[in-house]
């Protein structure tokens, strides 16, 4: 685990990119698989890496297909996030009418 974690703050670094812990799936949140695909999306180049160096000699391979998939369920997440929030401000004890 640590020998990933290392490979991917070196990563991150090799693309230009921030260090950065990845959101995780929940399965009794959605709006964490929204989270997640967010994160992953912005580090697609790194995780792309990082799977297919570790999945070489299996043939299994994360590609465009599987990126575009991916963006258009976080796409679709989106618009529930953004209504969540925007119920959650009408609903906050702390809002003024």
């Amino acid at each position: 685990m640590e020998e990933a974690h290392n490979s991917f703050n070196i990563k991150t670094r090799i693309y230009g990119l921030r260090k950065k812990v990845i959101a995780l799936d929940t399965p009794t949140r959605w709006n964490s698989t929204y989270k997640l695909l967010h994160d992953a999306i912005a580090y697609r180049d790194v995780l792309t890496d990082m799977y297919n160096e570790s999945q070489a000699t299996d043939g299994q391979f994360i590609t465009n297909d599987h990126w575009s998939l991916a963006k258009i369920i976080h796409d679709v997440l989106e618009t529930f996030d953004n209504a969540t929030h925007i119920f959650l401000m009408f609903m906050s004890p702390t809002y003024m009418r």
